[in-house]
């Protein structure tokens, strides 16, 4: 599950809920904001900083979702894949703002994602 904050509370959740959901259901939850917040299917919380406003684009969500999916498809852990994935976006975003500032696409961040991950798994 990977909401930000408004969609988060038009489910009718809590931040503070999120560890015994995924406890429950045994699922990782990445919550989306200025700082992400995974919680996994233990209920341990993991915060990730970093990236820029340049995220709220349409889009990127969909293409962090989607990294986490083909990290997953590959058996990494649940959490590690949402910890490698969040990383590989927030520095894409960091990377695209050196030429665009806060105006990149989801297109952009995708092209970043190759070489952002060869780095961290490496």
């Amino acid at each position: 599950l990977t909401p930000h904050h408004g969609e988060l509370e038009r489910m009718g959740l809590h931040k503070d809920d999120l560890p015994d959901i995924a406890k429950r259901y045994d699922v990782t939850i990445f919550l989306k904001g200025e700082t992400d917040t995974i919680v996994d299917s233990s209920g341990r919380t993991h915060q990730l900083t970093g990236g820029n406003a340049g995220l709220t684009v349409g889009g990127t969500g969909d293409v962090l979702a989607g990294l986490i999916a083909g990290l997953t498809a590959q058996k990494i852990d649940h959490c590690e894949a949402c910890l490698l994935a969040g990383q590989a976006i927030k520095r894409a975003a960091t990377v695209l703002h050196h030429d665009y500032g806060y105006n990149f696409t989801a297109k952009q961040v995708i092209a970043e994602i190759p070489h952002l991950l060869h780095c961290q798994v490496h």
